[in-house]
């Protein structure tokens, strides 16, 4: 899964989470399209409180981002839940 499919299980718009998190939508636009792949340990603790996932969940789907730029942004093919 990726960012995007676990904010939007959750119902909430990168808007919303920006606001939650603290930082500007145009940040989540660019995290879930693969553009930031390096968020601060604290933006990761803040999003997995908020997407209800584990920080290593969020960083192997970052690190799978970096490793492979070619792949859709952020996606993590296995099942990480």
């Amino acid at each position: 899964m990726s960012i995007r499919d676990y904010r939007k299980r959750k119902k909430i718009s990168q808007s919303e989470l920006a606001i939650r998190v603290g930082v500007t939508q145009a940040y989540i636009c660019n995290l879930e399209n693969g553009k930031r792949v390096n968020p601060s340990v604290d933006l990761l603790l803040k999003l997995a409180s908020e997407l209800d996932v584990s920080v290593d969940t969020l960083i192997q789907i970052c690190d799978k981002s970096m490793e492979n730029p070619a792949s859709p942004p952020l996606l993590d093919k296995s099942s990480m839940k």
